[in-house]
């Protein structure tokens, strides 16, 4: 293939690529919907006594948020 070909693929290559990433779709915001907390559960001995609990949240697409 001779550089003046290659150079107009390349080209209608990038541009395809680029077209193609402009839709006009809308990006859905991330949602936090669920929760985990861990442990799943403690049992305390006396009024004055407390756990650590840890919460993870997981956006929409099952990804870690902070």
């Amino acid at each position: 293939m001779n550089r003046g070909r290659t150079t107009v693929l390349l080209t209608a290559i990038a541009a395809a690529g680029l077209a193609g990433g402009c839709g006009d779709e809308a990006v859905e915001p991330l949602t936090p919907t669920t929760v985990a907390v861990s442990p799943g559960s403690a049992t305390l001995q006396s009024l004055e006594e407390t756990v650590q609990l840890t919460a993870a949240v997981r956006d929409q697409n099952g990804q870690p948020m902070s």
